[in-house]
């Protein structure tokens, strides 16, 4: 029994020491970065996503569209891509991504200083281009369009047929909801508009009328008219 204690003491003691010693955990390491380190440690995963997302909106364009377009629905891409459209912030609320991020050092960009490139601004078109991009087909989309709405929004419009989003809340917001959200709160000037309404625009036409009613009902028919 004594053994047993004495065992257990030296495991223990090996722990401490290997937290004394070894490497800091991450989120020790987190909390001393300076806020240039963090700031640059957040912009190359960023660029890091644009490329994935780039790369991914090309395969949703390309010659086997529809394959992918296919495939990816049902990897649960619209809903990887609603939590990521949460994570933004957008010109007019800038807070729904919880809080301010690590502070731009003055004069610096991903490249270092003097670098006025923008990877957040290249991700948030990069992410409305993979919308576009998923939702266009030469050929019927109605069931992967209809996987940017809730159940709950679509039975809102007359389709009762449980088409909507698979894994939505029922009181949760579909993409298409959400992207209207966005649009309306834009400012005119805005840089997003555009893919914003092209994304709009696309999930429209050829789409069923009851698509069209719930775009209508969300001031989305207005919002295009001045973009």
């Amino acid at each position: 029994m004594e053994t047993d204690n004495d065992d257990d003491a030296d495991e223990a003691s090996e722990a401490d020491g290997d937290e004394e010693g070894g490497e800091q955990p991450m989120l020790s390491r987190t909390q001393t970065e300076s806020p240039e380190s963090s700031w640059l440690r957040e912009m190359r995963l960023c660029s890091q996503q644009v490329e994935f997302l780039f790369v991914l909106s090309t395969l949703l364009a390309g010659k086997h569209k529809a394959q992918v377009q296919d495939k990816a629905a049902s990897q649960g891409l619209v809903e990887i891509v609603s939590e990521l459209l949460d994570a933004q912030g957008w010109s007019k609320n800038p807070a729904r991504a919880g809080g301010e991020g690590p502070r731009r050092p003055e004069g610096w960009g991903i490249h270092g200083p003097g670098c006025t490139c923008d990877p957040q601004a290249s991700l948030r078109t990069q992410l409305l281009r993979v919308v576009h991009n998923f939702v266009d087909r030469d050929s019927d989309n109605t069931h992967n369009k209809r996987l940017l709405m809730t159940n709950r929004e679509l039975a809102a419009v007359g389709v009762a047929d449980g088409s909507g989003s698979r894994s939505a809340p029922a009181d949760a917001e579909g993409l298409l909801a959400k992207l209207l959200r966005v649009l309306l709160a834009e400012p005119p000037n805005s840089k997003y508009r555009f893919w914003l309404s092209s994304v709009i625009e696309t999930f429209l036409r050829g789409s069923h009328p009851a698509h069209q009613s719930f775009v209508a009902q969300s001031g989305g028919s207005l919002s295009l008219s001045l973009s």
